[in-house]
């Protein structure tokens, strides 16, 4: 058995890691070509060869964490598959010898200091993929199956499902893959909106040539117990399924050969890039963003929901990116390539931009009095005069408008803009404005308990 790390033996390393500018991609530190999985906080998780690393800071330096009490055998190589609501790290690890391939899932409960197993080794399979039902955190649902053998070519297996936390599982997936299991599952996605509300692919793949026979597109409404194969077929092997956060009958895939959305469910698929994809992620908190990870093309980037894709590259070059995750709550991006892992900053969504003609900044930053946890409002801008902030990192929900700002000019009547603000919240909160043009800057606070806003109608003269 190998021996557990004790916390005093866990490594910091940095290999000269410079930190994210915003909008320009730099090298991690942590060089392996396993995915992130984004953790609580702005924490991430990486495999780091035989171990589970963490980064606390964006990737500028990493924590090797404990391994799992466990001997793996031959050649272990981790694989953080998720971290649920609750903050538990669902782990992988594959290992091979002698043509052998064993697969184990551990799930850790204390930030990675103690794992635990939760399911026999599968013999002959990679875990592939494990995604946590956002609306209840004991249901997990797992891809396991071969991974890829080429950029171009999905994993492909079988589907799972865990209804108490990964003690037991039942394969959901007989209506996808056959009587006789002829076919195989190569990618799922669970609504991030609604409990229960699945997708997947499934099809004959080639493993060498990435070639798959008529992919099919299944919907499920009860988790997987059924399923309903739609009438739309995207062309080619499908790798990446996503479900639109802010519409449910958006359904984006993506596969070697490119980018397909479908806005009726799957009933239609239609084209919308051609570049060969292996991963799509939209983001959660600004309806129509989406990020997709390529081969030979970097990563590209779309504000319209995917009908247009922009290259955002710099720094990264037309790189193959293997995976992507957003934290869209700090702001990070993050690519996992041949070279290592690189850190994308996004320009801050938290931050109104108001009267152009004249521009002001606005920010506000919020605490729960409750739970002295803190969070950056979130904004959306709704026009040049007014706009919202929601505080998902106190409230878990990106959509709900917690904060309402109002700018005017009203210097034809007394000189100065005027400022309003009121809120739906009972939580304590601080609103920065600052005149871009002249530099002054000013605070509005609205104690805990309170429900009222305020205004100023005299504090910025130009």
């Amino acid at each position: 058995m190998r021996r557990l790390l004790g916390l005093a033996t866990l490594l910091w390393f940095a290999s000269g890691f410079a930190r994210a500018g915003v909008g320009v991609w730099t090298p991690s530190a942590n060089s392996y070509e396993s995915p992130v999985a984004v953790g609580p906080g702005g924490s991430i998780y990486q495999g780091c060869g035989e171990l589970a690393c963490r980064s606390v800071n964006h990737g500028i330096t990493w924590q090797q964490l404990p391994q799992p009490g466990h001997d793996f055998g031959s050649y272990p190589l981790a694989n953080v598959l998720a971290i649920d609501p609750a903050s538990v790290i669902y782990l992988a690890i594959n290992t091979g010898g002698l043509g052998e391939v064993v697969s184990f899932v551990e799930a850790s409960r204390d930030g990675g200091n103690t794992w635990t197993d939760l399911m026999p080794e599968l013999f002959g399979t990679n875990l592939v993929r494990l995604a946590v039902d956002p609306s209840s955190s004991s249901t997990l649902v797992l891809l396991a199956g071969l991974e890829s053998g080429a950029d171009t070519v999905p994993a492909s297996g079988r589907l799972s499902r865990s209804t108490d936390g990964g003690a037991h599982w039942n394969e959901i997936d007989q209506a996808l893959v056959g009587p006789i299991g002829a076919g195989s599952v190569t990618a799922f996605a669970i609504d991030p909106q609604s409990s229960g509300h699945l997708v997947a692919a499934s099809a004959l793949v080639d493993p060498i040539s990435g070639v798959s026979s008529s992919p099919a597109f299944y919907t499920s409404g009860d988790g997987g117990s059924t399923w309903t194969r739609t009438a739309g077929n995207p062309s080619g092997a499908i790798a990446t399924l996503a479900v639109d956060p802010f519409r449910p009958s958006v359904v984006y895939a993506g596969g070697h050969s490119g980018i397909v959305r479908s806005t009726d469910g799957g009933a239609t698929f239609i084209a919308t890039g051609g570049v060969p994809t292996t991963q799509i992620v939209p983001d959660p908190l600004h309806q129509g963003r989406l990020y997709a990870s390529t081969v030979g093309s970097g990563v590209l980037t779309s504000s319209d929901g995917g009908t247009t894709w922009t290259p955002m590259n710099a720094g990264l070059s037309s790189l193959t990116v293997d995976s992507i995750a957003l934290d869209a709550a700090s702001g990070y991006l993050y690519a996992v390539t041949p070279a290592g892992t690189f850190v994308y900053q996004l320009p801050s969504p938290a931050a109104l931009q108001l009267n152009a003609a004249h521009p002001f900044t606005v920010t506000l930053a919020a605490t729960d009095q409750r739970t002295g946890r803190t969070g950056a409002g979130v904004a959306t801008q709704v026009n040049d005069l007014w706009g919202f902030f929601s505080i998902p990192a106190i409230t878990g929900n990106p959509n709900n408008p917690e904060v309402f700002v109002k700018l005017l000019d009203g210097t034809m009547l007394n000189g100065s803009y005027w400022f309003f603000y009121g809120g739906l919240t009972d939580l304590e909160y601080t609103l920065t404005v600052k005149d871009d043009t002249t530099g002054q800057q000013k605070t509005y606070t609205k104690p805990a308990g309170s429900e009222c806003g305020g205004s100023d109608t005299a504090a910025f003269a130009p």
